[in-house]
């Protein structure tokens, strides 16, 4: 079982792309659930249309409130708030069962065959192993590059979200920040508490621009 949590906020098209690349899935004997957040009523407009995922809305004065006294940066003023990536806790929290990967409205499956080589690492670990994989950016750009990849590196700037796979007993023993860049720091502890770890040379996710450069991309 695979869990892809999603966070989407006013981009129709995006999610829709993402959501085409996991339809588009060739493996058909892999379970998976989409779990995807939303913050207001034009969001639900478009997710609304898609009947096979979960999707709640979250408040942003709501989860500013709950985690207004652990430290993070909450004040809209200061450029190091993010409080989009507090949603993440919310999308971990409904996970039940199996791994996960987080993979936001701008991001797609690599390819068709992604579902495979997802199954594939999910057989090849146990729960206590963290898995780590490529994304590829819109300028080509793959990362964590091949060469962090055989080091075994996580190396800021060099490492995204979407490269980890993990199963979901870790969801309560690490949480997300409201930082910018908090994805490192993530990838960084979680790395730590497992103690456990493989590294693919697996494109898994690709990232787009504002451009639809998917046939570009899908054929590295």
């Amino acid at each position: 079982m695979i869990n892809i949590l999603t966070r989407t906020s006013e981009r129709p098209e995006e999610f829709k792309r993402l959501y085409d690349s996991i339809k588009s899935q060739k493996n058909n004997t892999l379970k998976y659930r989409h779990i995807v957040c939303y913050e207001n009523d034009s969001d639900l407009d478009y997710i609304k249309k898609y009947d096979d995922i979960t999707a709640f809305g979250v408040n942003r004065k709501e989860i500013h409130d709950k985690y207004k006294d652990m430290g993070y940066p909450l004040n809209a003023d200061n450029p190091n708030c993010f409080i989009h990536n507090l949603y993440i806790n919310e999308l971990m929290d409904k996970v039940e069962e199996g791994y996960i990967i987080i993979i936001d409205d701008d991001d797609l499956l690599y390819s068709d065959e992604t579902f495979n080589e997802i199954e594939s690492i999910i057989n090849d670990i146990d729960e206590d192993t963290i898995a780590f994989v490529q994304m590829v950016h819109p300028n080509t750009r793959i990362i964590p590059s091949g060469g962090r990849v055989d080091k075994k590196e996580i190396f800021r700037g060099d490492i995204g979200t979407p490269c980890i796979i993990f199963h979901f007993k870790y969801v309560k023993e690490i949480r997300w920040g409201g930082w910018r860049a908090e994805d490192f720091r993530f990838l960084t502890e979680i790395n730590k508490i497992s103690k456990k770890q493989k590294w693919y040379h697996k494109k898994i996710v690709q990232v787009l621009d504002s451009g639809n450069q998917y046939e570009k991309i899908k054929k590295l």
